[in-house]
């Protein structure tokens, strides 16, 4: 009887895990994994802010960068052709939009339009170390000439476009055929060949050529390669047009905002800015806006679930207010401003 007894089991050692044990150590489980859960979506937030802000500065800075390059060109081997309006052709175009006129600001400002809150900024420069330095047209030289005869046209090369000035007349844009042509005669010169063709979408067809008839002492303005380039806003995106290449390009994503101010001379002619004018005001003279003052408001592309911004964000100190929709400040903004003087045109008005 006694060993049987020593041979029985012991239930002391024999007991599992309780159900109200189990549960409990589900409900830590639970809270435990609730925790590191809100931790990840705390860090995960705050690194989409993160990156996107650092994108939307990326953005901004390099809109700033082509701006800034561009506008401190502007003007190049233009301020002494004298031009008002600068006729041009492109046979690359669309019909009905072959034939047209560039005005000779270095800057142009397009206000607003529409739905459109933001400025356009159109720039123009020559892109030829040449231009300025002006061959002068020794014969009459009927707007149905596809030669322009100069007294002197070294360094003018084949594709370079020109521009003839001969004020009160428009000015007009042509491009070189061939490298400038010594010729003996009465006078002595060169021919600049500009004929119509494969070679030279900027010479309209002959027979066809709206511009003035220049005569003796008219000026050419060798500008190489001309650049005309439109920066504006469009679908969240900088966008640049080259104007007489006729094609479009997205400099970056991301802005959505971009205006700008003309700083204007306009007491005394000495080189001071007087005044600073809107996009809406429009210069009396290539020679009176010695800077621009624009702002790019660049958008981070993380949509936060609280408002984060305001309903206006100013965009310089005194100047104008940008403002956002309901749904827009729900977005993080980064401002980029600067002030950019007209380099060529504050020579231009040094030299003269």
């Amino acid at each position: 009887m006694r060993r049987s007894i020593l041979l029985q089991p012991s239930l002391r050692y024999s007991q599992g895990v309780t159900l109200i044990e189990t549960m409990v150590g589900i409900v830590i489980g639970m809270i435990a994994v609730l925790v590191m859960t809100q931790i990840y979506i705390l860090s995960e937030g705050q690194r989409r802010t993160s990156a996107s802000t650092v994108d939307a500065q990326s953005s901004g800075q390099l809109s700033a960068f082509f701006l800034d390059r561009d506008i401190r060109m502007a003007g190049m081997g233009l301020m002494l052709s004298n031009c008002t309006v600068i006729k041009a052709y492109n046979a690359a175009l669309p019909a009905g939009s072959q034939y047209f006129t560039v005005t000779n600001l270095p800057v142009t400002l397009t206000p607003p339009g529409g739905s459109d809150p933001n400025d356009q900024i159109n720039v123009l420069y020559s892109a030829s170390a040449m231009a300025g330095l002006p061959a002068t047209i020794t014969k009459d030289m009927p707007n149905s000439s596809a030669v322009f005869h100069v007294g002197v046209g070294v360094g003018i090369k084949s594709g370079d476009m020109v521009v003839v000035s001969q004020p009160p007349k428009d000015c007009s844009l042509a491009q070189m055929s061939q490298d400038a042509q010594p010729v003996g005669g009465n006078p002595p010169g060169y021919d600049l060949q500009h004929n119509p063709g494969a070679c030279c979408n900027f010479n309209p067809p002959g027979g066809a050529n709206p511009f003035p008839t220049y005569t003796t002492g008219a000026q050419v303005f060798d500008v190489g390669q001309f650049v005309q380039h439109n920066y504006f806003v469009q679908n969240s995106s900088l966008m640049m047009t080259d104007v007489i290449a006729g094609t479009t390009q997205t400099i970056a994503s991301g802005i959505v905002g971009l205006r700008a101010y003309y700083g204007r001379d306009n007491v005394g002619n000495d080189g001071v800015i007087d005044v600073w004018d809107d996009s809406a005001t429009v210069p009396a003279s290539p020679k009176e806006v010695m800077a621009i003052r624009y702002a790019i408001v660049a958008q981070s592309g993380n949509y936060e679930k609280n408002t984060v911004s305001p309903a206006s964000l100013t965009l310089w100190p005194g100047g104008p207010a940008f403002a956002l929709s309901a749904t827009q400040q729900h977005y993080r903004y980064k401002i980029y401003q600067s002030t950019v003087p007209l380099r060529n045109v504050v020579w231009f008005k040094a030299w003269s």
